[in-house]
């Protein structure tokens, strides 16, 4: 679901109020030391705005609906303070530039690299006021532009692209309420009777990244019927003759002959089969049992062997971004006054048929003339 954006009006004024607010659990012992936890890793804020006027007739780019009730209008849509909804803070709604002369913009544009540890890495999307605490951007207002190491990252699934994921998520060791890029290794899934390329690459179901190679000699070794290798200038060799590989590797004959291999009564023979085109092997019709420690894993019956690369590394940090973002805020009371406090026209346009017009604003308990307040304060999104 969509949020609505809070109306920009012209008669927003000064003086402005912008409060951080935090929650912190003090326990002290009768010897006055203190124990104090924090309860909010990002701050709740409160705007305390202040309206000169509200016009009730038509007026500047209100030529269908008044800023009165534009804004009365808004308050009703969210029932007072049930409903969460986008607010732009005119003088904090973005962060960047990315880089600066070409350089990444650390520590004010960067943004955090970490792994869940099981190959996963993400990226919250925050911004820092300081270079020193962060906070959760959980609503973007338009796009998002990433670098890694300076060089523009691209959105998608493919090697160190980035998905938008959230708001809100939780890994061992983290947890965020904003929005997180999510980093892919650009590895697809093992897929049967798959011709494979050499240094091909899948992500296997244990998370690790697997290059596909070809088989290749292997000395003093018994070789069974059928089985294939790609010999050192690229052509298919199979067994025609089962027997035992020699010390060292024989001449291929790469023109479709034979060649046999090892000594005796025991060698074996390989016949050619032609170029194997650059492909390591196709796989075969059930996925093997990888090995995620370091080794390798046949696939098929021909020459596609797995080489295990461990997780996926992540992409190459820093990861800087720029971007405008709204906060997600809500009405800070279930209701609102509203004073009017001057005339029902003005030269400047007349009210519509059957409405009062005037000049009007935020009235409160102790409004006179435009004193009263409009407070929002941050909503927390709602967990996924």
């Amino acid at each position: 679901m969509s949020l609505s954006v809070f109306p920009s009006l012209p008669g927003l004024t000064y003086t402005s109020m912008k409060t951080p607010k935090f929650s912190t659990l003090v326990q002290s012992g009768a010897n006055e030391y203190e124990v104090r936890l924090p309860q909010y890793t990002n701050p709740v804020w409160t705007w305390t705005l202040i309206f000169d006027f509200l016009h009730d007739f038509f007026w500047g780019s209100f030529q269908t609906v008044s800023e009165l009730r534009t804004l009365m209008g808004f308050v009703n849509d969210n029932y007072g303070k049930a409903s969460s909804f986008l607010y732009t803070d005119p003088d904090d709604n973005s962060v960047g530039p990315a880089l600066v002369v070409g350089v990444p913009n650390v520590p004010l544009a960067q943004l955090a690299l970490v792994s869940d540890g099981v190959g996963n890495y993400y990226s919250p999307v925050q911004r820092t006021l300081d270079g020193t605490s962060f906070e959760d951007i959980t609503d973007l207002n338009g796009a998002i532009a990433v670098y890694l190491e300076g060089t523009l990252a691209a959105a998608g699934f493919g090697a160190n692209e980035y998905t938008l994921e959230g708001p809100g998520l939780a890994i061992p060791g983290y947890s965020w309420m904003g929005m997180v890029l999510k980093w892919g290794p650009g590895a697809p899934s093992w897929a049967a009777g798959h011709a494979y390329l050499m240094n091909d690459v899948i992500l296997d179901p244990g998370g690790h990244i697997q290059k596909a190679t070809a088989a290749a000699w292997p000395a003093l070794t018994a070789v069974a019927l059928g089985k294939e290798i790609v010999d050192p200038a690229g052509h298919i060799q199979k067994v025609t003759t089962a027997g035992t590989t020699g010390a060292t590797i024989p001449t291929f004959n790469d023109s479709g002959g034979t060649t046999t291999d090892g000594t005796g009564g025991t060698a074996a023979v390989w016949t050619d089969q032609g170029s194997a085109g650059g492909y390591a092997g196709t796989s075969g019709s059930t996925a093997p049992a990888f090995n995620d420690a370091g080794g390798d894993t046949p696939d098929g019956t021909g020459t596609l062997v797995w080489i295990d690369e461990n997780y996926y590394s992540g992409p190459p940090a820093p990861v800087t971004a720029q971007f405008n973002f709204y906060f997600r805020v809500r009405f800070d009371s279930d209701s609102q006054d509203f004073e009017k406090f001057l005339g029902a026209g003005s030269a400047a346009g007349a009210p519509p048929a059957g409405q009062g017009g005037g000049y009007w604003t935020i009235g409160g308990e102790n409004s006179q003339n435009g004193s009263g307040t409009l407070v929002l304060r941050t909503a927390r999104p709602v967990p996924l």
